[in-house]
């Protein structure tokens, strides 16, 4: 995945890239709903293991109004008008040495997918703005000049992964619908629970888990859950201690082998409080707060509570009897009961088809409630194979019996579940598996530096997290405003871990831990010669003109520095650029010379140039071949050609023509020539690939142009006879 900006448009920040990282690789409590791993992860019981790599963010070189003239040109086309960002992201990866190898999973030439993630100040197509604007996946490889090319890519807007409209914070649903697959698997889930309410007010249960695939049991586990109200000390900033009673939720699974969210392992606790007014006291908000009122039916009333949200939303407000119009139960003896089927046509050829069973069972005279069962069956079927058919089934079943409450003692200890003590970390790569790092050795390579408690008690704790607190030196590792620890700079920085844990004596306070780290830059592997300026035709360099090399190492975070020496400094004088990074070269005398630039980290990296040196050409002596000839370019695979005219007064004229429609449109323009070196200015409003630079070349049958802002385009225009 790439991030993409626009010319004069503000740069991702920190958290905006954190957010992105979040909707592909987070968890789904991450995102408030799920993100593109955690959704897959989900739906396909833990078969599909996806994740996204995502790179340094891109800035096209036209802003979003010019792109969107751009795109606009090209009528309903607009998805070749995003290929050309495609293909200068990709080229400027490629540059880099960015290893598309490992995203050609079948060894077809072409990377399997591509995702574009775009800010833009424009309004989306839904508020009015250019159909360019909006989400789409779309296949344009066969056009593209990139050695890398791309089977699929996928081009969104990043307010669509963060506009809250369907959850406040990362919404992944455009993400996750584009990137829909479909598995083929009949899975039933069961579940039986036993609840037991004591006397002293709480309540535990027992339970099991089953998973069916086909008739045949895959998966099972066993949980226990409790409910119950105690006091914990707590230690304040200040150091004061005070009791504050807390209401304790836990659920534990034996073996954690089910993946959905409604069979993982929790434990939270909020306060118990008299009223609202005490919870603004203590800085309490919504959920984290229980009114004292509430508590006894909190922790006595969980069956019941599991009960009636059955009732609620699967019986009584059951979307499919509602549209039915199911307004009575049949009655067998003891035993009440309906049955509802409700089926339409999906939108990938296909049927929906869901089946609702529900039955509720009273004691002999019709007072008591004794049990509740019910079922809901989806059908997925194709219309074309009705061999293609993907069913599943969720019941539930409750048993009510009636007496005192008991003496047993609850199966598991509400202590054991929350923390003590973090003895040891583990530091952690950015990675999108938070892969565990060296810190005597952490690469610069990462954006950011993540860690998570490695040794710690209780074993059982859930609340391990650990905040971000202090950094000693912001210049090597800095904390950003949104609390992460952001990788600046190779050297020796002290970091600062804080988290909630409880002492011997029982009470809870803000507990830290300290953790030193060495940044160091990745070794340097290639290094790359690109992009001289000014252009040149045929290696050579003309005396009076200073020209400068761009040099890259890779990977991008190694230290950049190179050196360069030249075989003849009397023909060709070469020196490194600002901070030891590029080449300067500053041809001195007719003839020939090669360059070796080599990389100071690693100084078996080398690149040579060989390189001619001419006198300088006259400024005005290609001036008549110019001004009396006009130069032809032809795109084939947009369907256009631009005509160039140049005038002796300075000005010039360029005509696009479309070859589908023979539509014209005229862009002028100001130049001035040197030998054989062009410049363009003052371009007519709105002109696609304004360029700036230009060479002649071939004794004057050829122009090569270049747009180095707008597009990064380089255009050779042909000589047409008279």
């Amino acid at each position: 995945m790439i991030p993409v900006t626009f010319k004069g448009n503000a740069a991702f920040t920190s958290a905006e890239l954190a957010a992105v990282n979040k909707a592909y690789n987070g968890e789904a409590n991450e995102t408030g709903w799920q993100s593109l791993h955690s959704f897959y992860a989900t739906s396909s019981y833990n078969k599909l293991d996806l994740s996204a790599t995502i790179t340094t963010p891109f800035e096209y070189s036209q802003t979003d109004s010019e792109f969107e003239t751009t795109a606009n040109a090209l009528g309903t086309n607009y998805s070749n008008a995003v290929n050309t960002i495609a293909e200068a992201a990709i080229d400027s990866l490629e540059k880099s040495s960015f290893d598309f190898t490992p995203f050609d999973s079948d060894s077809n030439g072409y990377i399997d997918g591509l995702e574009l993630v775009y800010k833009t100040t424009k309004n989306n197509t839904k508020n009015g703005g250019a159909q360019v604007w909006w989400n789409f996946t779309t296949v344009d490889s066969d056009s593209q000049s990139t050695a890398s090319k791309v089977s699929y890519y996928f081009w969104s807007e990043y307010s669509a992964l963060a506009n809250g409209y369907y959850t406040p914070d990362i919404d992944d649903h455009v993400l996750i619908h584009v990137v829909q697959t479909n598995t083929k698997e009949n899975t039933i889930d069961a579940s039986d629970e036993i609840f037991t309410l004591k006397k002293d007010g709480s309540s535990f249960s027992t339970g099991s888990l089953t998973r069916k695939e086909n008739g045949t049991e895959t998966l099972s586990d066993t949980f226990i859950r409790r409910y119950v109200e105690q006091i914990d000390k707590i230690q304040d900033s200040s150091g004061a201690v005070a009791d504050y009673p807390m209401f304790y939720q836990i659920t534990d699974h034996a073996k954690d082998v089910f993946a959905a969210d409604d069979y993982q392992d929790s434990a939270t606790k909020t306060f118990v409080v008299e009223n609202a007014a005490d919870a603004a006291t203590l800085g309490l908000g919504t959920g984290d707060y229980l009114l004292t009122s509430d508590v006894a039916a909190a922790s006595s009333a969980q069956a019941i509570a599991h009960l009636v949200n059955f009732i609620d939303s699967s019986i009584v407000n059951n979307d499919y009897v509602t549209q039915l119009g199911l307004k009575t139960f049949s009655r067998e003896g003891r035993r009440y009961s309906f049955t509802a089927a409700y089926s339409y046509d999906g939108d990938l050829d296909d049927t929906q088809t869901f089946i609702v069973n529900a039955s509720f069972t009273f004691d002999s005279q019709d007072l008591y409630l004794e049990k509740v069962a019910y079922s809901l069956t989806n059908k997925d079927q194709s219309k074309s194979d009705s061999t293609d058919v993907y069913t599943t089934t969720s019941s539930y079943e409750a048993t009510l019996n009636y007496g005192t409450r008991s003496d047993e003692t609850a199966p598991l200890e509400v202590n054991d579940y929350f923390l003590a003590n973090i003895s040891s970390i583990d530091i952690c790569n950015s990675d999108s598996n938070r892969s565990k790092a060296d810190p005597k050795a952490f690469s610069l390579e990462n954006s950011y530096l993540f860690a998570k408690a490695a040794a710690y008690s209780p074993t059982k704790a859930t609340n391990l997290g650990l905040t971000n607190a202090a950094t000693s030196d912001s210049a090597v590792i800095a904390l950003t405003d949104d609390g992460y620890f952001e990788v600046k700079a190779a050297g020796k920085v002290s970091l600062t871990f804080t988290y909630f844990g409880r002492l011997d004596s029982g009470v809870y306070q803000e507990r830290s831990l300290t953790s030193d780290i060495v940044v160091v830059e990745p070794k340097a592997t290639d290094l790359t010669l690109f992009s001289i300026t000014p252009s040149i035709v045929d290696d050579t360099l003309y005396i009076g003109t200073s020209y400068k090399i761009s040099t890259s190492i890779s990977p991008a975070k190694a230290s950049q520095a190179i050196s360069v020496t030249s075989s003849d400094e009397t023909v060709l004088k070469a020196a490194a650029g600002s901070n030891d990074e590029d080449v300067v070269l500053t041809p001195l005398s007719a003839g020939n010379a090669t360059i070796t630039v080599t990389s100071l980290a690693n100084p078996s990296l080398k690149k040579t140039m060989s390189l001619t040196t001419k006198e300088a050409v006259a400024a005005d002596r290609y001036l008549n071949r110019l001004t009396s000839t006009t130069y032809l370019y032809t795109n084939t695979n947009y369907g256009y050609t631009l005509a160039i005219t140049f005038k002796a007064d300075g000005t010039g004229r360029r005509l696009q023509t479309l070859t589908s429609s023979g539509k014209t449109f005229t862009d002028t323009f100001a130049y001035t020539l040197k030998g054989t070196a062009l410049t363009f200015s003052d371009w007519s409003d709105d002109a696609i690939h304004p360029y700036q630079s230009g060479l002649i070349a071939k004794d004057g049958s050829e122009l090569i142009l270049e747009d180095n802002e707008s597009a990064m385009v380089s255009d050779t225009y042909e000589a047409q006879q008279a």
